[in-house]
């Protein structure tokens, strides 16, 4: 995770006029976004797995729901033609 000292670093260098502290902080700052666009891939992915998961859980779900009411169904409509 991104370090307070490092973004107040950067933000000294960047107030200054000293080119090799600019360099510096600005390869800082690359490095710095860098880890950050990672960590958000990471996230990201992390999410769509969840997500996925979520979908596979719900789904068996709702499957073991219909069967119940379908079972149901033909309990029902087998009780109603029997009476017929």
């Amino acid at each position: 995770m991104i370090q307070r000292p490092t973004i107040r670093r950067l933000k000294s260098a960047a107030r200054g006029r000293n080119p090799l502290k600019l360099r510096r902080a600005i390869q800082s700052a690359i490095k710095l976004i860098e880890q950050l666009e990672d960590e958000n891939r990471s996230l990201w992915s992390m999410l769509d797995e969840l997500k996925e998961s979520e979908i596979e859980n719900h789904s068996e779900k709702l499957r073991k729901e219909i069967e119940e009411v379908v079972d149901k169904t033909k309990i029902l409509m087998m009780a109603k033609t029997g009476e017929a």
